[in-house]
């Protein structure tokens, strides 16, 4: 009984672990319904690229896309950590260059997916102000970033590198339309701003000519000193407007690369997705990501300050793809464990259910040891009311007889098998062997008994027949 409910068990779960593959298949494959990005700052170029990364999504995946405002590289890091946002850009560098040493379980949260442009530094100064060179800041009023942007981060690097202590200088943590309110009044000096060519922030100052770029000196061991970033050059007149050219002349500065990051928990199929719709031809001639264009996937990998994403992976070098969807394998290596101990703790609670079945209902043995219970009372109960020996040892010769066939039946009802699992069969046949011990022992005590009695009345039979016999010569 219980082999063929065991049968049937493994039978079902065999049957059953094609649909419960396929619906854990679906469960660690399938995309979420919808998606967030971080945007970044108004004006800047983070928010241009994030909001056109979103209507490509839109367009292609069929997803739904949150844009979510923030203040820049930091705050968008920091989002993506407490898993706020699913996509972020984020300036290299922009945590070392604040100080900030992440926790390992926070790091583990972000993942690399590809570079996509240049972040610029700009040093620009009010065309109305006598700035020439780093000595004039010295108590200038000076636009460093909104807090939580890579500028803040940047410009921190900046005024060190320039000499500038926190008290020679006032800083101002102003927004973009802030910064351009600021030079348009006269009330800002200088500005220093870290952000990608053609942002619309340079676009609109350039317009209203109130601004002047300025180069920076030694760049090269401003480089050594950071390794995130690249010496850089701005050319002259990339902010032409109708009435002037911006820059005026070719501005030596450094860059450091914009990095497109993610969550680490998404699915490899989607970030591999994401990231052939960033790098592909149409986005990088639309966005003029001019460095990805012209260096292809030696710029998109360069310098990842995160781990690489396996989907991210997959799309740079797809021999490295599994046969499997890496996710499902995932998923299945995670769940093996789980399914193991669901099957073990299902066998043992079903051999719990079956023990206790079994107890609750009547043994095959309970009729077997009624029987043999009420021989054994016969036997202690024989020699009451009996007349002669004879008749005990009739009745202990049947009893053993109960007790012969009685054993016989029980081997008669159990297999072999049964015989050597079942512990309770072996209790019975000794059982059955002491009591059969037992009514030897007291038929042969009631025999030796008969004996003893017959031998005494043989005796006294010969003794009284000596007494009434005459002597010898004496006449009747």
């Amino acid at each position: 009984m219980r082999k063929r409910m065991l049968q049937s068990l493994l039978v079902m779960v065999v049957i059953a672990l094609p649909f419960i593959g396929h619906g854990v298949y679906l469960l660690m494959t399938t995309w979420p319904n919808s998606i967030t990005l971080a945007t970044g700052p108004v004006d800047g170029r983070h928010r241009m690229i994030m909001e056109a990364l979103a209507e490509e999504i839109r367009d292609e995946l069929g997803l739904t896309v949150y844009l979510k405002d923030s203040a820049g590289s930091l705050a968008n890091l920091r989002m993506l950590e407490a898993g706020e946002v699913d996509f972020v850009l984020y300036q290299s560098g922009a945590r070392r260059m604040i100080g900030d040493q992440p926790r390992v379980a926070e790091e583990n949260q972000i993942r690399f997916v590809s570079n996509l442009y240049y972040e610029v530094a700009h040093w620009v100064v009010n065309r109305d102000s006598e700035i020439r060179d780093v000595a004039d800041l010295k108590g200038k009023t000076i636009a460093v970033g909104q807090e939580g942007s890579g500028d803040t981060a940047m410009s921190l690097v900046l005024a060190e590198h320039f000499g500038l202590s926190p008290e020679d200088y006032e800083a101002e943590y102003l927004k973009y339309a802030q910064v351009r309110a600021r030079f348009l009044d006269d009330s800002l000096d200088a500005a220093l701003i870290t952000v990608g060519l053609q942002a619309d922030i340079f676009r609109k100052l350039c317009e209203e000519g109130k601004i002047e770029f300025r180069e920076f000196d030694n760049v090269d061991a401003l480089v050594r000193n950071h390794i995130s970033l690249t010496p850089y050059t701005i050319p002259r007149g990339v902010y032409r407007t109708q009435d002037r050219i911006s820059p005026e002349t070719v501005i030596k500065t450094v860059a450091l690369r914009s990095q497109l990051l993610c969550r680490s928990e998404l699915r490899d199929s989607l970030v591999e997705r994401v990231t052939s719709i960033a790098l592909s031809e149409d986005f990088m001639k639309r966005m003029q990501l001019g460095e990805l264009f012209s260096q292809g996937t030696e710029f998109a990998r360069a310098k990842p300050e995160f781990a690489v994403h396996p989907g991210a992976a997959h799309y740079f070098d797809p021999t490295l793809k599994p046969i499997l969807n890496s996710d499902f394998v995932e998923a299945m290596e995670g769940m093996r464990s789980f399914i193991v101990s669901l099957l073990i703790a299902g066998y043992i609670g079903w051999r719990w259910w079956v023990r206790r079945k079994t107890r609750q209902s009547e043994h095959r043995l309970d009729r077997y040891i009624r029987r043999l219970l009420a021989i054994e009372r016969k036997q202690v109960l024989l020699g009451e009311g009996r007349i002669t020996i004879e008749d005990d040892c009739r009745e202990l010769q049947n009893l053993l007889d109960e007790v012969t066939n009685l054993r016989q039946d029980c081997l008669k009802d159990f297999t072999a098998h049964e015989l050597n699992e079942d512990r309770s069969v072996d209790c019975f046949l000794e059982m059955c062997h002491a009591l059969s011990d037992k009514i030897n022992a007291k038929l042969t005590r009631s025999t030796l008994e008969g004996r003893f009695r017959e031998l005494r009345e043989l005796l006294l039979e010969q003794k009284t027949g000596s007494e009434e016999s005459p002597p010898a010569g004496e006449s009747v």
